[in-house]
C-alpha cells in the first residue's frame, strides 16, 4: 500500500531510448530519454533529487497523485518507491546456529577447547587455492608459504596468494583466531575449530578457482615431503576440492595419493561434495 494521496514520495525512474524499447535498461550512452523524462518530472509537480546512471535513471519526489501519470509518460520503463534499507549491526553469533561458535559446539570442538587442546603445535597443510593472510590468520608465522603449482606461480604479484578465496575460507573455518581471541568465551571472537593450528599452505588452483588433478597430486605429495620435514610438526592435510573421476578409486590417483598419504602416518580429510546424499556418492 502506499502512502497518503497528499504525501509526496521518492520513485526511481528508469528510462528506455524509445516505447519500442520499453523492458530495456539505458546504458550509457543512450541517455537521451532520460534527458526529456527530467523536465516532463518537474512539470508534473515533482523534484528531481539525484541522477542514477547505473540504471539509467534518478531518484526524484513526485506527489502520490501523478506517480501513474509519469508512468505512462513514453520511455519510462517504471517508477519503484524509494524503499527503505536497514544496515544490520546486531549480528549475534551466540543465536545463530551457524556460526563459528556454535559450529564448533556442535562438532565438539569446543569441549576440546576447555581442556586446553586448541591445536597448538600441530601443522595442517591446505591443498587448495591458497591462502591470503586477512584478519585471523595474519600473525606471524600463522601461515607458512608452500609452493605454488598454479597457473598464478609465474606471476610474482599473486604467488602464493589466493584470488578465488575458497583456501582463505577454508583456513579461517580450520585455525582463524582474531587477536586477542578468547576460544572459551563463546560469541567474544571467530575461532576457527582449531585456533591454534598452523597453517602450511600447497596452492593448486588459481585466480580462477579450477585446478588440474596432476596440480592437486603434486599438492599432496608436498604435504608427504612436509611429513618429514623437522619444522613441521605432525602435519594433517584437508583435501577442499572435487572431482567426478571415471575410474575405481583403487586406480585414481588422487585417490591413490591420498591413500598413501594416510598410510605414511597424515591425517587426511577430503571434500564429501556439495551434492548432498542425493548423489550416492562421494566427489
Amino acid at each position: 500500500r502506499g502512502p497518503p494521496p497528499s504525501a509526496p514520495l521518492v520513485a526511481t525512474l528508469r528510462a528506455s531510448p524509445s516505447p519500442a524499447a520499453a523492458g530495456a535498461v539505458l546504458r550509457g550512452g543512450e541517455a537521451g530519454a532520460l534527458a526529456q523524462l527530467v523536465p516532463s518530472t518537474v512539470l508534473a509537480g515533482g523534484t528531481v533529487v539525484r541522477e542514477l546512471s547505473i540504471i539509467s535513471g534518478f531518484s526524484a519526489r513526485i506527489p502520490s497523485a501523478r506517480l501513474d501519470a509519469i508512468g505512462a509518460l513514453p520511455g519510462v520503463i517504471a517508477v519503484s518507491p524509494d524503499s527503505q534499507l536497514t544496515f544490520h549491526s546486531d549480528y549475534n553469533p551466540g543465536s545463530d546456529p551457524n556460526s563459528m561458535a556454535n559450529t564448533a559446539a556442535a562438532i565438539g570442538a569446543s569441549t576440546s577447547w576447555a581442556l586446553g587442546i586448541t591445536g597448538a603445535g600441530v601443522d595442517v597443510a591446505v591443498v587448495d587455492s591458497g591462502v591470503t593472510p586477512v584478519g585471523g590468520l595474519s600473525a606471524g608465522g600463522k601461515v607458512i608459504n608452500g609452493p605454488d603449482f598454479s597457473l598464478d606461480a609465474q606471476s610474482p604479484t599473486v604467488r602464493n596468494l589466493d584470488g578465488f578465496g575458497h583456501g582463505t575460507f577454508i583456513a579461517g573455518l580450520i585455525a582463524g583466531k582474531d587477536a586477542g581471541a578468547h576460544v572459551t568465551l563463546p560469541g567474544t571472537s571467530y575461532p576457527g575449530n582449531a585456533p591454534d593450528d598452523r597453517i602450511d599452505k600447497g596452492k593448486v588452483g588459481s585466480a580462477t578457482g579450477p585446478a588440474d588433478g596432476s596440480q592437486v597430486n603434486a599438492g599432496v605429495d608436498w604435504g608427504g615431503e612436509q611429513r618429514h620435514d623437522g619444522g613441521t610438526r605432525y602435519p594433517a592435510r584437508t583435501l577442499p576440492v572435487g572431482t567426478k573421476s571415471s575410474q575405481n578409486y583403487r586406480l585414481d590417483p588422487l585417490a591413490y595419493a591420498a591413500e598413501v598419504a594416510w598410510r605414511s602416518g597424515i591425517v587426511v580429510v577430503a571434500a564429501a561434495g556439495n551434492d548432498g546424499g542425493a548423489s550416492g556418492h562421494l566427489n
